[in-house]
């Protein structure tokens, strides 16, 4: 009698246990999806205020210790995007930890981009190096620390498919790049490309490769580029000081031993020409006090679109140095 009890009892545990874990899964899960359910929600009520109490944000909508942050639209009124973040993620000179919870829709950071077509979302593309899909009227869109590999995830970014208007706010900013390009400048369509890349694709879309190339600023995380700056001698995509930094572009147009001044009007005679103040940008000089004698900065702005700049520096070993950066405005 007492085995049968005991068999009995074991068996009611069991079921227990089980009904506890389905449940606890079930609530798991529901408290993933409940995170997106602030979407598009105002800034300004009650709700997103007891949001951002319960998550711990900060005045930048972050909580880095919990993996979480959101973004909102240009005006600050509306959350627009929930994103959350694997471990050591740098953002906006912040470290991010993994976020440890269920996350939306199954997904997982230990998956690769052929992990998420076959047990996420079999229709999820590549798009320049992101993955993206849609379920639920939710876009999702996933950065890749490689986007040539696309094995291990940086971020997972959650969004409404209000999308007609970020798409149209998308090809606003590219409209507004090429309003005024002149097809046959192909020094200035060069220049408006990167801008262009930069804004819509984090510059994904231009990398070909990594590229171990030996440059003047000793950066290693660098990738070989699609692109072709007319008169340059090469050109990289780099992130620094870490491999999942902020990447950022620049195009070395001269390295020489000899006088390099004539180089540098050059290249500032032809942007003043391409980049005009009627098409609203804006030009500067920076001159360097250590060196006064050395050619100026050349700083050429847009509100619209960044700020680029004709630079110049010195390696130690004397060779002289004319270069293209580029500060990017980030949507």
């Amino acid at each position: 009698m007492f085995c049968i009890f005991d068999s009995y009892y074991i068996m009611i545990r069991k079921s227990l246990f089980c009904g506890l874990f389905f449940l606890l899964a079930l609530t798991t899960f529901a408290q993933s999806e409940e995170l997106l359910k602030v979407l598009e929600t105002p800034i300004a009520t009650e709700a997103f205020m007891f949001y951002r109490a319960k998550n711990q944000l900060d005045n930048s909508l972050s909580n880095p210790r919990s993996g979480l942050k959101l973004y909102t639209d240009a005006n600050r009124q509306k959350v627009k995007t929930v994103m959350f973040t694997n471990a050591n993620q740098n953002i906006n000179q912040k470290i991010f930890n993994r976020y440890n919870g269920t996350l939306p829709f199954n997904l997982s950071f230990n998956y690769s981009f052929n992990d998420i077509r076959t047990k996420v979302e079999k229709s999820c593309s590549n798009n320049a190096g992101f993955a993206c899909f849609k379920r639920d009227n939710i876009l999702v869109t996933i950065d890749f620390s490689d986007p040539l590999k696309m094995d291990s995830i940086l971020t997972i970014s959650f969004r409404y498919d209000t999308i007609a208007t970020t798409k149209q706010s998308s090809n606003e900013v590219v409209n507004d790049i090429y309003a005024n390009l002149d097809t046959q400048n192909t020094f200035k369509s060069s220049i408006l490309g990167i801008f262009a890349s930069a804004q819509n694709y984090d510059l994904k879309n231009v990398l070909q490769y990594k590229w171990q190339r030996e440059n003047i600023w000793n950066y290693i995380h660098t990738y070989r580029t699609t692109v072709t700056v007319p008169g340059e001698l090469y050109n990289f995509v780099y992130s620094f000081p870490f491999e999942n930094s902020q990447r950022d572009f620049v195009s070395v147009l001269a390295e020489t031993h000899h006088q390099i001044q004539p180089v540098y009007d050059r290249y500032a005679d032809l942007i003043l020409t391409s980049f005009p103040v009627v098409e609203g940008w804006e030009y500067s000089y920076h001159v360097n006090k250590e060196k006064p004698n050395a050619p100026r900065d050349l700083i050429m702005r847009h509100p619209k679109i960044g700020t680029f700049v004709l630079d110049y520096t010195m390696s130690p070993y004397g060779v002289e140095v004319v270069y293209l950066r580029f500060l990017f405005l980030y949507h």
